[in-house]
């Protein structure tokens, strides 16, 4: 008889390890480590992109195999049914109706993920001898482990970091199993105030707490003696709106080089376009995303002596900005999530309207073009927020002793 793995934490992921994505990981992996004998990591999205990290001997990466392009299995879900209806009328008392087609569909396609990834996973874990249970998302593990739990002691503690927090980020607003899968949970933990305000308000009377991601310390050079430069790190996707930088830096009153960290997105021939239109060659540079996140942090650490600038167009908190503010940086952002958790305005940056002015941003950043008394005090000020709320060494001891291991 095979052995059973004991003290094993089971990390339930988007993507993580494989690809790029979620570097945010990598600050509390450390301290999980140093808990945990073996860490067993279930992305969502299994196997669809090549792993690129160098990872622990004790972490395992475990890949369902089940595509939400493989169909339907009737079968499995005529099984299931009573699970399904549970979830079904829970959903229809949230939106009021299942009001599309699509929608429909995507409902019953993504049972069939979620009974498929359940079956997998029950053999999987029936080597392991009392697993801990811990997701960074609280989508399709979610789903799964609320028919796990059904009718028993909730295990499962999950964070909650954007696209599974806000609903309108999904097609038609819609996310199936959305209500029944939130109370399936032991405990949830939205990364921002924000965040937890909005599901507070759609979900009441969950168990629900604001937890803050921390990073680690990445700011080796405290002096900074580089030559100033406007920063911006993110994917180039829509949401990000990397492609209104351009314009802004073509109207400020002195010269400042754009640099921006990522190159790759369903979003970057915008971007790309904007640069060239709006911006001489030699003002600004995009720079490869990759999977070693401690070269992001060196950019940083050669490019100290930075604004930091970052409009999204929707946010849960974005790491980029505790990354910032961790740098030391001023920061330029946009009121969008938890933005203001790490923004204060007039404090350590200027936060802008979502649906700003060019001039706006234009303005605020010409402030701080002029005083560079001004962006010491801000970079002072958001070197402050980060030790205060955001540090990795803070933030993750007491989280895991808290509500993984208890």
């Amino acid at each position: 008889m095979e052995r059973k793995s004991r003290n094993t934490l089971c990390l339930f992921t988007m993507n993580f390890p494989d690809g790029n994505s979620e570097e945010f990981l990598m600050a509390e992996l450390p301290f999980l480590l140093q808990k945990f004998d073996e860490i067993r990591v279930y992305p969502i999205y299994s196997g669809k992109i090549e792993l690129q990290r160098v990872l622990s001997d004790k972490i395992k990466v475990i890949h369902h195999g089940h595509k939400i392009e493989e169909g339907v299995s009737w079968l499995k879900l005529l099984v299931n049914i009573k699970f399904l209806i549970s979830a079904f009328v829970l959903d229809l008392n949230f939106y009021g109706a299942i009001k599309t087609i699509k929608n429909i569909k995507y409902w019953i396609i993504y049972s069939n993920k979620v009974l498929g990834m359940l079956q997998f996973f029950k053999t999987d874990i029936s080597t392991i001898e009392k697993p801990v249970f811990y997701s960074y998302w609280s989508l399709e593990w979610l789903s799964v482990f609320s028919l796990i739990d059904f009718g028993k002691e909730k295990q499962f503690v999950s964070r909650m970091l954007g696209i599974d927090v806000y609903e309108e980020r999904h097609i038609n607003g819609f996310v199936p199993w959305r209500r029944f899968s939130l109370m399936g949970a032991k405990k949830l933990f939205p990364n921002s105030l924000k965040s937890l305000e909005y599901v507070n308000a759609k979900h009441p009377n969950l168990r629900i707490k604001k937890s803050y991601l921390g990073t680690n310390d990445i700011n080796k050079k405290r002096n900074k003696k580089a030559e100033l430069v406007l920063l911006s790190s993110s994917r180039l996707i829509d949401l990000k709106r990397v492609y209104l930088i351009p314009p802004i830096v073509q109207k400020l009153h002195q010269k400042l080089v754009w640099m921006h960290w990522g190159d790759e997105g369903r979003d970057k021939v915008r971007a790309f376009s904007a640069a060239k239109s709006f911006l001489n060659e030699s003002t600004y540079q995009f720079y490869p995303h990759e999977s070693d996140v401690s070269k992001l942090y060196d950019f940083y650490n050669e490019h100290n002596n930075a604004i930091f600038i970052h409009l999204s167009e929707t946010e849960g908190l974005p790491t980029s900005l505790i990354e910032a503010a961790s740098m030391g940086f001023p920061i330029i952002c946009t009121d969008a999530g938890g933005s203001r958790e790490v923004v204060s305005h007039g404090v350590n940056g200027f936060v802008l309207p979502i649906n700003f002015q060019i001039e706006e941003a234009v303005q605020s950043i010409n402030k701080l073009l002029a005083s560079k008394a001004l962006r010491e005090q801000f970079g002072i000020a958001s070197r402050r927020i980060w030790e205060q709320n955001f540090s990795a060494d803070n933030n993750y001891p007491d989280f895991i002793k808290r509500h993984i291991l208890n």
